[in-house]
Parts: C-alpha cells; sequence; structure tokens
C-alpha cells in the first residue's frame, strides 16, 4: 500500500492517472477534512504573533511538502531542487520554533505544548527529506508522503485535542 497527500483534487487526479496508464496502478482517492478552528486566546500581541507565526510555519510546510511531492511524482522537478525546497520549509519552521520559544518557551498551554510538538515533527521531517540522497528519488518522494501524511494526521489529531476542551 502507497498513499499520498495532494493539496488539489485535481493534483491527486493526475497523478492517479498516471499511475493507472503507466503502471496499471488502481488507485483510491479519499479527502480528509477537519473544521475550521478559531481559537480565543488571551495574550499579548507578541504571544499571538508568535502562535500565528506557528500555524503558518506548519500549514506552509505542509503546502511545500506537498508541492514536492507532486512535482517530483510529475518529474518536473529533479532530488536537488526537493532538497532546496526542504531547506527553505525547514528554515521557516525553525523560525517560527524559536521565536514561539523566545515569547511562550515556558507555558504549559495544551495549545502552545501541541504546537511546539508539530513544529519539531515538521522539522525532523524536513530534515529527513534534506538527508536524503538526491539522486534516489524513487525514495525520496516515499518519504515526503510519508512526513506529509504523518504531520497531517497529527495535526488533525491536535486541533481535536484543543478543540475537545471547549465549553
Amino acid at each position: 500500500m502507497i498513499a499520498a497527500a495532494y493539496t488539489t483534487q485535481q493534483d491527486a487526479e493526475t497523478i492517479r492517472a498516471r499511475l493507472q496508464q503507466t503502471q496499471g496502478i488502481d488507485t483510491y482517492i479519499h479527502r480528509l477534512l477537519t473544521e475550521e478552528v478559531e481559537l480565543n486566546v488571551t495574550a499579548t500581541v507578541g504571544q499571538i504573533q508568535a502562535l500565528q507565526n506557528g500555524f503558518d510555519a506548519l500549514y506552509a510546510a505542509l503546502i511545500e511538502t506537498g508541492r514536492l511531492s507532486t512535482e517530483l511524482d510529475k518529474q518536473a522537478i529533479d532530488g536537488a531542487a526537493v532538497v532546496l525546497g526542504a531547506q527553505e520549509a525547514r528554515m521557516r519552521v525553525q523560525e517560527a520554533s524559536r521565536a514561539l520559544e523566545a515569547v511562550l518557551g515556558g507555558s504549559n498551554s495544551e495549545v502552545v505544548v501541541g504546537l511546539r510538538s508539530l513544529l519539531t515533527a515538521a522539522d525532523d521531517g524536513l530534515k529527513a527529506i534534506c538527508d536524503h540522497n538526491a539522486q534516489e528519488t524513487v525514495g525520496m518522494t516515499a518519504k515526503i508522503k510519508y512526513h506529509q501524511i504523518d504531520l497531517l494526521w497529527s495535526f488533525v489529531r491536535y486541533v481535536k485535542q484543543i478543540t475537545a476542551q471547549k465549553i
């Protein structure tokens, strides 16, 4: 079984058709949706900005890994381009993580602790992509897909966890 995450239905359909035509592989597309979350936060402007930057960096990492996976699957980019894209996404995640720690490092808030954990997971996964042999693109695309799906599911669990506390 192989799994992949794509940000658009069109990208998923394109890869599905290519797999069927070129390799005879039957596939299934499953849409994963989560409800929008609105957080009511009591914090300073700097704390709110650090949280927002963390969420933005996570979202950007998910979008970038999806783009890299899709482009690599389409053979529109090579492994070296994947490494560059992953390095840029990783720098943004690390910057957001540092800012979060600088402003909210001592916080035990479920929102902060969970976001910190997600940023660490994003950084670790992006590092694994950067460290992969850029010439071995089949393994690289599998690593990207695994990281993206793992991070996405972790984010969904996080959202469910923080929204379960709502009264």
